[in-house]
């Protein structure tokens, strides 16, 4: 069987493609024979935020902004890009075709959509390729841990949902959240799975960097986007700890807090210092993801727009007092410590589940 993976792989974005390599791996492991590829389409909506120079024409004092500040960060930015380039050419299954429209797009026994937020109308703009409309009749049809991305749909969000849902044979979503959403539009049954990335262990996460070792204590700032008050939580913690804070940052500006700024790494670098933080602070659904996979210390400031994410999964797997909406709630009496057995044990409860749906999608016998 040949299975085509169509994903935002193509994102210089640490989430989206270790994602994307953790679901085409895991399906390997299912059953060795098993061919499976991540489908090479270019999707300018993915590819122009990550472009090496970077502008915007709304006037002429924001072009020339704009324009500077994408000379300042050219360096930076380059070597960024060519550490994910690297990262997706030796590890990642591309498909030797490179597509430009859906159309055309062939040759699969079936078509995985999924994971990230490919059903964000906001990152997608309504197309419609990510419920596999193009697809023949014939090809297996599956969603794997699919996000919307947020926690209400617009009127034109629905009616697009509504209209391609039935596109799909076999439903999974990421957050309870969605199966709410979209059950409504259809009758087939909607499972929450997984995320990719929790499919792989932590001794196969730790396997790709095994040979790349911190030997300074520190504790790591993640955000998707500027929050203060996880600025504020990395400071107060740091002061506690007596250790400084390393902040995936690419930007040159210092922050109020001198924190470091940990510029134009890649996918591996990203799990190294994951791996060897004393401690964390992330706003980010996969930075708390890898935080879990790793058993790190850790803390959560819920980014508002999709917080939806991280809030479910802590709470599925009773880590909710990991969850800080403001800084105002860390005292000296906060527990940093955390049990894993529980949460270990209930994810992977979920694992099973979660493989037994494409298992099951796919048409793939236990052994």
């Amino acid at each position: 069987m040949k299975i085509g993976i169509l994903t935002f792989h193509d994102a210089d974005n640490y989430g989206a493609v270790l994602q994307a390599y953790a679901l085409t791996e895991s399906i390997k492991n299912i059953k060795l024979d098993l061919q499976v590829e991540i489908i090479n389409y270019k999707m300018p909506f993915i590819l122009r935020p990550y472009k090496l120079i970077r502008f915007k024409t709304e006037d002429i004092y924001t072009f020339i902004r704009t324009l500077l500040s994408s000379v300042i960060y050219l360096k930076v930015r380059g070597i960024k890009k060519s550490k994910f380039n690297a990262f997706r050419k030796r590890y990642m299954s591309l498909s030797d075709n490179v597509y430009y429209k859906a159309k055309e797009i062939n040759g699969y026994d079936a078509y995985i959509v999924g994971s990230d937020q490919v059903w964000n109308s906001d990152i997608t703009g309504y197309e419609d390729i990510f419920f596999l409309s193009f697809c023949n009749n014939s090809a297996k049809k599956i969603s794997y841990a699919a996000s919307i991305g947020k926690n209400k749909l617009t009127k034109l969000d629905a009616e697009f949902i509504k209209q391609h849902i039935d596109n799909l044979e076999f439903i999974s979503v990421r957050e309870d959240n969605a199966v709410e959403l979209i059950k409504a539009f259809t009758n087939k049954k909607i499972c929450r799975v997984l995320d990719p990335t929790f499919l792989l262990g932590e001794y196969e996460w730790a396997k790709l960097v095994s040979d790349k070792k911190i030997t300074q204590d520190f504790i790591l700032l993640y955000m998707v986007s500027m929050n203060e008050e996880a600025l504020k939580v990395a400071d107060i913690i740091s002061k506690m700890m007596k250790l400084p804070v390393w902040y995936i940052n690419d930007s040159y500006k210092k922050d109020k807090y001198k924190f470091k700024h940990i510029r134009g790494i890649g996918p591996l670098e990203f799990l190294v210092l994951v791996k060897n933080a004393k401690f964390i602070v992330t706003t980010s659904f996969h930075g708390t993801a890898f935080s879990i996979i790793f058993n790190k210390k850790f803390v959560t400031v819920p980014y508002k727009r999709t917080s939806s994410r991280m809030v479910e999964l802590l709470k599925r797997i009773k880590l909710e007092n990991r969850i800080i909406e403001a800084s105002s709630e860390f005292d000296s009496n906060y527990e940093f410590n955390i049990d894993y057995t529980i949460p270990n044990e209930m994810l992977e409860q979920e694992k099973e589940k979660s493989l037994m749906f494409l298992k099951e999608a796919l048409a793939i016998k236990n052994n």
